[in-house]
Order: structure tokens, then sequence, then C-alpha cells
């Protein structure tokens, strides 16, 4: 008996790593990306869950592409993470979810842009606010969740030479906010 607890020891060790290696070692196979059309296309891929939850999202891009250097498969997973985190959490028929982008400037005055995400529901508890992005955390039942879609989700934006934080004073409800640098070319 042992014996086979230490092999599946090994194998699920094997396993965590594969992931690991995988979630920190992502392609860099990047193209313009306008990230509007991103999350329009996350939320249509998610859109019979959508309905079946009876959750309302509400978009709010530019007038305009919002063009960066970046890869739309890995960037849908991003938001695609994020939604289903909120149909996890939010009330059927009373969820509301909001992505807002905006034009923003970094700190070397370099053009780019702020994604604000938020839905309406429970939100994070304070004791779990500093534990959101590491890997195998989850707040969810073993049945919903492996705890690796925020720890993939931050380490696809670092990728992407952005940045991803859980914003704090929410009372309810989350509030992620994402930073990426235009496309200059």
């Amino acid at each position: 008996d042992l014996e086979i607890i230490i092999q599946q020891t090994q194998r699920i060790a094997d396993t965590t790593r594969t992931i690991l290696h995988y979630s920190r070692k992502l392609p860099h196979d990047f193209s313009q990306t306008d990230v509007c059309e991103v999350i329009k296309h996350s939320v249509k891929v998610l859109e019979p869950r959508i309905k079946k939850c009876k959750v309302k999202i509400e978009l709010n891009c530019l007038g305009r592409p919002a063009v960066i250097w970046g890869n739309p498969n890995q960037l849908e997973q991003v938001f695609c993470n994020l939604i289903n985190n909120s149909l996890d959490f939010v009330q059927p028929e009373l969820g509301e979810i909001r992505v807002v982008v905006q034009e923003s400037m970094n700190g070397n005055r370099r053009k780019g842009y702020k994604i604000l995400y938020q839905d309406n529901g429970p939100g994070i508890p304070p004791q779990y606010r500093d534990h959101v992005f590491s890997p195998f955390f989850t707040t969810k039942d073993s049945e919903k969740g492996t705890g690796l879609g925020l720890f993939i989700t931050r380490n696809i934006i670092s990728n992407h030479r952005g940045t991803i934080f859980l914003e704090s004073g929410q009372t309810t409800g989350v509030r992620f906010v994402i930073e990426l640098e235009a496309h200059h070319g």
C-alpha cells in the first residue's frame, strides 16, 4: 500500500510540474490583436452558459480598435476564465458582469489600455484576497475548480508584458484591473 501511495504522489507531483511549466512558459506567437474583439469573442464562446445562468453582460469598448501585440487565443483564455469565475458566483437572473476598456498611459508615458472587469457577485473575502493568483488556490467546491484559472490568467497577462490585480476596497463583487501596452507598430 505504501508503494502505491508513493507512486501516486510522484505522479501527482509530475502532473503539477507539467502544468506549472506550461503556465509559465507560454508561447510568444504574437500579432496585432484588438482586445475588444477578443473580449467580444470570449462572450460569444460562453454565450450558452451566460444565457443558461441568465446573467447580463455589459461591454464598453472604445469607438476604435484597442490594438496590442498579443496572442488572441491566450487572451481569450483570460477573459473566459474571468467570466466563468463570475458565472460560478453571481446570482442567476440578478448577476451582472461589466467590462470596460479605456485608454491609459503607463509609467513610461506609453499609451496602453486599462480593462476594468467587474461583477456583482458576493466578492472575495479579505482573508483570501492575497491568494487569488496562487496556484491551486480556490474557494470553489473541488468539483468546480482546480485553483489554476487565475494563476494561469496572471501568467498570460505577464507574458503580454501587462499586469492584473484585484482592486481592493470592494465590498461586493470583484473588480480586476488589467493593464496592457498598446501596439506601436
